[in-house]
């Protein structure tokens, strides 16, 4: 991994640290792991794991299929794709 691409990383995980309560607030309302990761740059595994560490209950993988198919949707800044 390159120096810029591992700074990167880190100032992305750095910012999901940060904005903690607005991460886990976007899960709750319907965002998948692997969205929030996407979005913010960090990777839905890490995300995932950080989730683990702040007590933050998951969905399983059922759950989230019927929340995808429920109507339910994203936020548009969150379907968009990643933060700039």
């Amino acid at each position: 991994m390159s120096r810029s691409k591992s700074a990167r990383l880190r100032a992305a995980r750095g910012a999901v640290v940060a904005a903690r309560a607005t991460v886990v607030r976007q899960y709750l309302e319907g965002a998948s792991l692997s969205a929030l990761g996407t979005f913010y740059g960090c990777g839905g595994r890490w995300l995932s794991a950080r989730f683990d560490e702040w007590g933050v209950p998951k969905r399983s993988p059922a759950e989230q299929i019927r929340l995808n198919n429920s109507g339910v949707r994203l936020p548009r800044r969150l379907s968009t794709g990643r933060l700039r």
